[in-house]
């Protein structure tokens, strides 16, 4: 029997009229509610081994990845509060800065997948893809100019 894809499903609403809107994504980026999932060279921060969970980041933890990202994305929004995910590549040792330290560690998602809910590892796949995509994706392959992220990215 066919099964689906492990990683689908998401359970965010992505939004496009507010993805649209840059004062509502301004505030939702200075939101203390909103949560952040950093991926750090396309590994998720995870707490635990045989039961792996997500590291949300919220409030000021949150707040500060978001300012202080270079590329981030509005991964969607559940229960009205805004989910993003940041790219944290830029930090040598991310287990060791502050506000991701004491946290967790920096997993590959495809270790972990089987032990995650079909709902968390979904999240954690499409953030990780568009995270990934941003990366390679700096210039545009037609005229060479700058790429620009837009749009909760």
């Amino acid at each position: 029997m066919p099964t689906s894809n492990f990683y689908s499903g998401m359970p965010l609403a992505r939004d496009e009229a507010l993805r649209r809107d840059a004062a509502a994504l301004a505030r939702l980026c200075a939101d203390p509610n909103s949560r952040v999932l950093a991926v750090w060279r396309t590994r998720h921060q995870v707490t635990g081994t045989d039961a792996p969970r997500p590291v949300w980041h919220s409030g000021a933890p949150a707040l500060s990845l978001l300012a202080e990202s270079e590329t981030w994305t509005l991964l969607g929004v559940a229960g009205g509060i805004a989910h993003f995910a940041v790219d944290v590549s830029h930090i040598e040792e991310p287990e060791a800065a502050p506000p991701l330290a004491g946290r967790g560690s920096f997993v590959d998602l495809r270790s972990i997948g089987p032990l995650l809910s079909r709902a968390e590892g979904s999240v954690m796949a499409y953030a990780r893809g568009l995270l990934y995509w941003h990366a390679r994706h700096r210039f545009c392959g037609v005229c060479g100019s700058a790429t620009e992220s837009i749009h909760g990215g």
